[in-house]
């Protein structure tokens, strides 16, 4: 038996599946693939499922072949900058005759269309069946060519139920923000983020700023900086791991006298430019460790250009969970950072 099919969900009760529903919802070549802000949701029930799952509506057939390996290889590769093995996405296995009820309403879906009748390509929508719903529906005449498709978008498939998971976060945390440290930070430093009130504001300095929420077991970690502007060698990888361990030397000690936060040198960091909410930023990730004493994690540093004020906005996640799984805590900070507004 394949290791995927650790993944199939059993199926209690046999519905036929209903005609498909047509929506006027953008390809997949919108620029945002999520967005919980600006839209209606009438009657419809809020998205299930956990962060980091997906249901793949696929014949057990195609599932049990290479479609289905194509299909569990680029879903379950590891997710970047983590210190132990932790798969991107669980992917769960759904019979197309069966998916009714709770399975419409799961936050992220997958359908897999193989035959002659189909034109190679792939879609996504929203809301279909949940709000805050994804909906992804990949199609090809056959195998040859979904597996050549699949294959080919399968980072920016990776990115969309990515950013869709830490999109319904935010959205969470609208609900139960912290509205004096969201104030604070915008007083202070010109900056806007959703931050929930699980987290607090420790630390608050002209240039630098440290939320956290701690638990007996687990730290997430937030600090926030700021330097000027000079070139664009500035986002450099090199200049931002050498800024970030210079903060950190000052600003976050270890448990013991002479400890602090660095960088892990021994694990190359992932580099990444992009635009968050319009602004030019650089995403870097990687390992972090305490010098003199036994503590690291993942962390996710994310700078930000602020144009107006010609400056650099760094945003430094960072994660301690001992031997736990590490990979939902990050993406919960991440969501965090990546709500950066600047203000005027």
């Amino acid at each position: 038996m394949k290791a995927k099919n650790i993944f199939l969900i059993l199926i209690s009760i046999l519905i036929i599946l209903p005609a498909c529903h047509k929506t006027s919802n953008k390809a997949s070549n919108e620029k945002k693939p999520y967005d919980t802000k600006n839209r209606v949701f009438a009657y419809k029930p809020n998205s299930g499922g956990n962060a980091g799952e997906v249901e793949i509506v696929i014949p057990k057939k195609l599932w049990n072949g290479p479609v289905g390996d194509t299909i569990f290889s680029i879903l379950t590769q590891p997710f970047p900058g983590l210190p132990q093995v932790e798969a991107f996405y669980k992917p769960l296995q759904i019979e197309p005759q069966n998916f009714q009820n709770i399975y419409k309403e799961h936050r992220n879906i997958i359908f897999v269309k193989i035959g002659k009748q189909f034109k190679r390509g792939w879609m996504i929508q929203h809301d279909i069946w949940a709000a805050n719903q994804l909906v992804i529906t990949y199609q090809a005449p056959d195998q040859q060519q979904f597996i050549q498709l699949f294959t080919k978008t399968s980072k920016r498939l990776l990115d969309t139920l990515y950013l869709a998971d830490l999109h319904r976060y935010q959205a969470a945390y609208e609900d139960y923000l912290n509205k004096p440290l969201v104030h604070e930070l915008e007083k202070l430093y010109h900056i806007s983020l959703v931050v929930p009130n699980t987290f607090t504001l420790d630390v608050k300095k002209k240039n630098f700023a440290w939320l956290s929420r701690e638990t007996a077991k687990t730290g997430q970690e937030i600090i926030i900086y700021f330097t000027p502007y000079k070139s664009t060698h500035d986002f450099d990888l090199k200049n931002i791991i050498r800024r970030r361990d210079s903060v950190a030397r000052l600003n976050v000690p270890g448990p013991d006298k002479g400890t602090y936060m660095q960088t892990e040198p021994l694990y190359p960091p992932q580099y990444e430019k992009t635009y968050i909410n319009g602004y030019f930023a650089v995403v870097v990730r990687g390992l972090w460790k305490t010098h003199g004493a036994f503590m690291g994690g993942p962390f996710v540093n994310i700078s930000v250009l602020d144009q107006k004020r010609n400056r650099i906005i760094t945003l430094d996640g960072f994660v301690y969970a001992g031997k736990q799984n590490k990979k939902l805590y990050l993406w919960q900070v991440e969501a965090i950072l990546r709500s950066i507004h600047i203000t005027d």
